[in-house]
């Protein structure tokens, strides 16, 4: 059998490399540069759900990268679902931004059952998505059983107050999320009110970001409430008055 030669970027001719990059796929590229590679931003770029598809398919096969940035890329939930199934498998991932990719509610529940099998991932930015409070349900029932992830960004996703039950819930029970964002989510007095509650039984340090719309004195009662019963290491809190 003839033996193979292996190589990366690193040992090739300038030249060379700038033909190679002219000519290869996305996913080709990734994967080649699995042996350096660890840090790859590409936010703002509009891949679309296929360019998704081919990161995905990467993120199968690569063993290095740890952050990855796909921030307002237009992937939709297509695009969601493809990232999700490779976290299922991928296990050096830890950071990963979403954000503003209109992956909706099934997007949200293809991340849902990703989280329910990655065992490496540890901060999510999945804001400005619009996966209302079915959205929030998927990610909590995902919440129930995973043990890695300590930092989760749903900010200005529209879960409202039946959403910030469903996370209330599970956040009573899970030690590890420690920052949570939950800003500009049209959360009112009931949502601030069920989440405050709920939280003063979780033992955990807590880092908070919230916008509390429209709430009046009752859900800035219930906030300060979980401030003093419990040890939370910093707040931002934002009013938007009515």
């Amino acid at each position: 059998m003839v033996n193979q030669i292996v190589t990366n970027f690193l040992t090739l001719p300038v030249e060379l490399v700038y033909r190679i990059l002219d000519c290869e796929s996305d996913l080709t590229l990734i994967c080649s540069m699995r042996n350096t590679l660890s840090t790859l931003s590409i936010g703002r770029n509009q891949i679309g759900y296929v360019g998704a598809q081919s990161l995905g398919n990467a993120l199968q096969c690569n063993t290095t990268l740890t952050t990855l940035n796909l921030a307002s890329n237009r992937i939709s939930s297509a695009g969601a679902t493809y990232l999700a199934n490779a976290l299922q498998h991928n296990t050096t991932l830890t950071r990963l931004n979403i954000s503003g990719n209109q992956i909706g509610a099934v997007g949200a529940q293809s991340f849902g059952v990703a989280l329910q099998h990655n065992t490496t991932l540890t901060t999510l930015n999945i804001g400005c998505n619009r996966i209302g409070y079915v959205g929030a349900q998927s990610l909590a029932n995902a919440l129930q059983c995973n043990t890695t992830l300590i930092r989760l960004n749903i900010s200005g996703n529209q879960i409202g107050d039946v959403g910030a039950q469903f996370l209330g819930n599970v956040l009573q029970q899970n030690t590890t999320v420690t920052t949570l964002n939950l800003a500009d989510n049209q959360i009112r007095n009931v949502g601030a009110a069920y989440l405050a509650e709920e939280l003063q039984h979780n033992t955990a340090p807590y880092t908070y970001h919230f916008t509390l719309e429209k709430v009046k004195i009752k859900g800035i009662s219930f906030y300060a409430a979980v401030l003093f019963a419990k040890a939370i290491e910093s707040e931002v809190l934002e009013h938007n008055p009515s």
